[in-house]
């Protein structure tokens, strides 16, 4: 019989590995779909022990087709002169696709009734794809406004960067946002990812607690 924890780990050596590879790539392929592709093709592997109805799986495979379809467009130049909204339309799915990924885990995370190792490590799996969720966020904004954050010259990696960063409520204050937007997102960031942390530790404390009781 599969161990529980091994639904939450094959999910964790897939964001672990895509934080390990990120920096290596270089700013002019980021966006290549061949990475998106991969990417988002091993989230949705790693997502089927969690998405019990085919409606679910259907959903996340066409938000998924979404991303990847504009990104093809955009580096083939096809239809130049609309080229830059389809680099939108992918980053918008993008978010979306990250945002319901995030629910679907919490629900079964929450759904847990003991402490175990696939509680500890979905919740690691949770709070990563949170910071990857509002990484996509700024970089949407940064993708219309250039002038959203102090630093003149940004990429994609340094959004993720300042989206952990302000995840874990670090604030190097190397990047910090100009916007009253972006603002506004880092502070909903901070307040989430420290809510989140509160709400889940609270969690596995009741369940030991209980646990405890019980026996």
């Amino acid at each position: 019989m599969e161990r529980p924890h091994n639904r939450f780990t094959y999910l964790l050596i897939v964001l672990i590995a895509y934080f390990l590879i990120l920096p290596m790539i270089s700013d002019k392929n980021l966006q290549f779909p061949i990475i998106s592709c991969v990417f988002l093709g091993l989230l949705l592997f790693a997502y089927q022990p969690f998405v019990r109805a085919g409606e679910q799986m259907a959903f996340l495979f066409f938000l998924a087709l979404a991303v990847i379809i504009p990104q093809i467009i955009y580096k083939g130049d096809f239809f130049v002169q609309y080229n830059y909204h389809h680099l939108t339309v992918s980053m918008i799915f993008n978010i979306i696709f990250i945002g319901a990924s995030v629910i679907i885990l919490a629900k079964e995370l929450f759904a847990i009734k003991k402490v175990a190792v696939e509680a500890i490590y979905g919740g690691i799996c949770v709070y990563i794809l949170l910071g990857i969720f509002f990484g996509f966020i700024y970089s949407l904004i940064y993708h219309f406004d250039l002038d959203a954050f102090s630093v003149a010259v940004m990429n994609e990696k340094d959004l993720f960067y300042f989206s952990f960063m302000t995840l874990l409520t670090v604030g190097y204050g190397d990047v910090t946002p100009v916007d009253s937007v972006v603002r506004g997102f880092a502070g909903l960031e901070a307040l989430t990812g420290q809510m989140f942390l509160a709400v889940f530790i609270s969690r596995l404390v009741g369940l030991y607690v209980a646990h405890e009781m019980k026996d």
